[in-house]
């Protein structure tokens, strides 16, 4: 069946075109929305000499994607042309696109350069091609390539109006180094990388922690051809910092409490937003778990925001709403939540921690779950700019580093998207992460997709993604989804504290857990279980131990229908899949480790000496393997 007809070219009088030749159409049957219009063919390009960064990169990516992915052995007789019309900016928004289909062309309209590019990267993203990662890319097999084109004359805008990460540089990762240490070797390179990998995602913000340790004289001039670069991209760049929180090396604005802090805070503004940063977020505290002087907070909210508003009204204010439960000021209230108080053009950063979602349990920094953040969604509903602050990956001593496999992020953030976001006026959705590799990137890049479109789903993500792992694709996504059913099962519905037996963890956790400040809990102590009286070390035995034994069962079990890893990988889908077995025989081992560890403590309150040798012995197997 035909399908619509639109304006001619010679009408299209508004804005300017990138001229993309090519692609033969393949097959003209339509469905009743006009979706799942094959196309196939080569194409040469034509770039109009107006295109920006964001949109030349579009094109050299789109091309790319043909050649990869395609056959190029055919004529091209098709059309494809971006058109930039910022009176589509109303309907269309910053980030929005929409598809309209004539006789001989394929019109991608935006109202912006961004959205226009956006535009394009949704139909590389339909030849299957997976921007995992900034450093790598997936392009599929694909001689004969047919993809459906999305809908025509359907307005196409993110559930979220800013998407992004924040790259937490208190913790070592690659972008401690390429932010904050101006001249390290191919950081320049690293930086563009990221900045493009959140274009190609559709994401228009990335974040980062400053820290005490900073030379400002070398890094603010490095600061600012970064926020340069990230511009040129559609992507916005901000800094987390404090007024007063000084842990792990926090940029604090404050030196000296009680001596003239407005000029302090001022000055330091003023030397940050210099730089053109598009925001800042405030932590308030003077560590996660300590608080400075009644009133202090919202003062100081307040005068940054009035300051910021005078000196650099294109920057944007938020402060990061942290979770910690048990934080009250002197009236009772959650001190996080004072930030309710202040200048209402101060935005909030809602923060949960870990995988947890806000209302399934979260057994860490002193609370039983996070619907306390719940409380402050609704009251700041439509008082001013909210942004969901998630993680992905907590690095200290509990995931990432070790490394675990914890799909269930994935299902959290869907979660925390469908139930609750999308009832409450949320405009951002902003992603702590510290990290990528060993299955992080999946969680990560699982949210440039879901940020765009909340009603897409973990479960279509694995699917989505089933080819980057090459033959073993689909069984590794029917692994990792039922995995994933696995730890909401263990760790939501059964026993939250299960997962501390597998999680890393660091002196420090155990020294917070004696002091009273607990971030997260530390393992059972193996006196403690070996002290327990009856009752107490029988109800152990079964929400335990016996849980961690049906646990070594089940996810073994899945591991088991995976092929194992027999030479080294030499493609991408082969590493990957390296990768991806690695991390899930790595877990299994974790609770092998547990299991071993405590079966010694079972077999010494028993009086079995040797026995408890032996348990002993398989734990150091297991941590040298």
């Amino acid at each position: 069946s035909e399908l619509p007809m639109h304006a001619t070219k010679a009408q299209r009088c508004g804005g300017w075109m990138l001229y993309l030749l090519g692609w033969l159409l393949h097959a003209t049957a339509c469905t009743e929305h006009h979706q799942n219009q094959p196309l196939i063919g080569e194409v040469s390009i034509v770039t109009a000499d107006q295109a920006g960064p964001a949109l030349r990169q579009a094109e050299l990516d789109f091309r790319t994607a043909l050649e990869k992915v395609g056959d190029a052995s055919l004529d091209p007789k098709m059309w494809v042309t971006t058109q930039i019309d910022h009176t589509l900016t109303d309907l269309l928004g910053e980030s929005g696109y929409q598809f309209v289909r004539e006789p001989d062309n394929v019109l991608v309209q935006a109202g912006t350069e961004v959205g226009a590019a956006y535009g394009l990267y949704a139909l590389i993203q339909a030849m299957g091609v997976v921007y995992h990662h900034p450093e790598e890319t997936f392009f599929p097999s694909r001689p004969q390539m047919v993809f459906p084109l999305p809908s025509f004359e359907v307005p196409e805008r993110p559930d979220f109006e800013l998407r992004g990460f924040h790259h937490h540089t208190q913790h070592p990762i690659v972008s401690s180094d390429d932010l904050l240490r101006p001249g390290m070797e191919g950081s320049s390179q690293r930086l563009t990388n990221q900045m493009i990998w959140l274009l190609r995602n559709r994401q228009n913000a990335w974040s980062f922690h400053g820290l005490n340790t900073l030379d400002l004289q070398s890094w603010l001039p490095h600061l600012a051809e970064v926020v340069e670069e990230a511009k040129k991209y559609g992507v916005s760049l901000g800094m987390a910092l404090s007024f007063a929180d000084q842990q792990q090396h926090n940029y604090k604005l404050i030196n000296a409490l009680g001596d003239n802090e407005e000029q302090q805070i001022a000055d330091g503004l003023d030397l940050l937003l210099a730089t053109g940063l598009s925001f800042l977020t405030f932590q308030i505290g003077t560590s996660e778990f300590t608080q400075p002087p009644a009133g202090s907070v919202v003062r100081w909210l307040d005068f940054s925001a009035n300051h910021m508003a005078e000196n650099f009204p294109d920057a944007d204010a938020y402060t990061w709403v942290h979770i910690t439960c048990d934080l009250e000021t002197v009236s009772g209230e959650n001190f996080f939540h004072q930030s309710l108080q202040s200048d209402p053009r101060v935005g909030a950063w809602v923060h949960t921690t870990m995988f947890y979602t806000l209302t399934d349990p979260a057994p860490v920094y002193d609370c039983a779950h996070f619907r306390h953040q719940l409380d402050y969604l609704s009251a700041a509903d439509g008082q001013r700019m909210q942004v969901f602050f998630p993680e992905t990956a907590w690095w200290l001593g509990f995931d990432n580093n070790v490394p675990l496999s914890m799909p269930i992020t994935g299902i959290s953030r869907e979660r925390d998207i469908q139930r609750i976001l999308m009832d409450h006026d949320v405009m951002g959705h902003i992603t702590f992460t510290t990290g990528r590799e060993w299955l992080y990137w999946s969680y990560d890049h699982y949210l440039t997709r879901s940020t765009w479109d909340g009603d897409y789903t973990w479960r279509q993500y694995l699917q989505s993604i089933a080819p980057i792992y090459g033959v073993h694709g689909q069984r590794v996504a029917e692994a990792l989804e039922a995995w994933t059913a696995l730890q909401v099962r263990y760790i939501y519905n059964e026993n939250p504290h299960i997962h501390f037996y597998l999680a890393g963890e660091l002196p420090q956790d155990e020294a917070g857990a004696r002091a009273g400040i607990i971030a997260r809990p530390p393992k059972l102590a193996l006196e403690t279980v070996m002290n327990f009286g009856e009752a107490d070390y029988a109800r152990w035995l079964v929400d335990d131990f016996e849980l961690l034994e049906e646990m070594r069962t089940e996810f073994g079990r899945l591991l088991a229908g995976l092929p194992p890893v027999e030479s080294p990988p030499k493609t991408l889908s082969e590493r990957l899949y390296h990768e991806l077995f690695t991390t899930l025989a790595l877990y299994v081992l974790r609770i092998d480790h547990a299991i071993a560890i405590y079966g010694g403590v079972r077999a010494a309150r028993a009086g079995d000496e040797a026995g408890a040798g032996i348990h002993q012995t398989k734990a150091k197997s297991i941590s040298e393997r």
